[in-house]
């Protein structure tokens, strides 16, 4: 559902001046959630942040909460963690203290990055840890 980035409140379009602004749906991201597609509310947030960056649409923000993601891999340009594949944007509800999106290794077939991203795509708010290869976003030594 569309809400506003200043207040938070639903709403679908609203105007300043005379320009529409649209803005984007929310799907959520909880190690507590009931996994239930799409991913729409706390209750029945992913479990995993590919999930629901799967089911988002250009525009939309996946919110994130406290934890470490260290697990699955999404194969583009060899292994990552998460692949954001549209321009959305993937947020941490708590900070990069509590959120984190953790690789694997250094190099090699076992080695997993932290995130591919396309152009538009954004991470924000999220610690990347164990860094794998430099030209990919966010992954630290």
């Amino acid at each position: 559902m569309p809400f506003c980035v200043f207040c938070g409140h639903s709403s679908v379009i609203f105007f300043l001046g005379l320009t529409p602004v649209i803005w984007g749906a929310r799907n959520y991201v909880s190690f507590s959630g009931s996994h239930t597609p799409p991913f729409t509310s706390w209750a029945i947030a992913a479990t995993d942040i590919q999930s629901a960056i799967d089911v988002a649409s250009n525009g939309d923000t996946v919110l994130v909460t406290n934890g470490t993601y260290s697990t699955g891999g999404v194969s583009v340009f060899g292994t990552n963690r998460i692949a954001i594949n549209k321009p959305i944007t993937v947020r941490s509800v708590n900070g990069p203290t509590f959120t984190v999106i953790e690789g694997q290794g250094l190099l090699g077939s076992n080695a997993v990055r932290c995130a591919y991203m396309v152009s538009g795509a954004k991470i924000d708010r999220i610690h990347p840890d164990k860094w794998v290869y430099p030209n990919f976003y966010g992954c630290r030594k």
